[in-house]
């Protein structure tokens, strides 16, 4: 009988099923557990690919749980086209992505910015569109969406640039 069966248990059948649900129950919770180790046993080239449906969001999310995310979130496979246009990105932000993250596998480039912002919003500066085309040398396309671009020259854009989409951007 089980440990309850005095409480619950009006017969031995009834123990019988009690014990057979706490049975099933550890059942699937060492399957749970396995699942948990089977993913850790994935090969890494797994892992990313799975990775790579995760928003950006979700990548930089992912890479603070542990060192072996990090480092499976800073894969650069994972950084070939990138869409920032649904966040606040500002240019700490992109320098902090430029420097970590992006790199030679960036082939597209999204950003959406503040158009009438003040210099402590900034998204794009000179330096860091320089930087870019020297971390970048891959970036086929960029597309910039709603930002101030009189301060910066033409010479600054990265050459590997096929591309380039400007939509609502004040320009020089």
């Amino acid at each position: 009988e089980g440990p309850s069966c005095r409480r619950c248990c009006v017969g031995a059948a009834r123990c019988r099923l009690w014990y057979l649900c706490i049975t099933e129950e550890r059942k699937m919770a060492t399957m749970f557990v396995g699942e948990r180790a089977a993913l850790d046993l994935l090969p890494e080239s797994v892992l990313v690919h799975i990775l790579s449906y995760l928003s950006t969001r979700d990548l930089l999310r992912i890479s603070r749980v542990c060192k072996r995310w990090r480092r499976l979130a800073y894969d650069k496979g994972l950084w070939k086209d990138v869409d920032l246009t649904p966040y606040k990105v500002n240019s700490r932000i992109l320098w902090h992505l430029v420097r970590h993250y992006l790199g030679g596998t960036l082939r597209s480039l999204r950003l959406k910015g503040v158009l009438h912002s003040v210099r402590k919003h900034e998204s794009l500066t000179e330096a860091l569109l320089l930087e870019l085309g020297k971390r970048c040398p891959g970036l086929n396309a960029l597309r910039l969406i709603e930002m101030n671009l009189r301060g910066i020259s033409y010479e600054c854009l990265p050459p590997s640039l096929l591309t380039l989409e400007l939509t609502h951007c004040e320009i020089p």
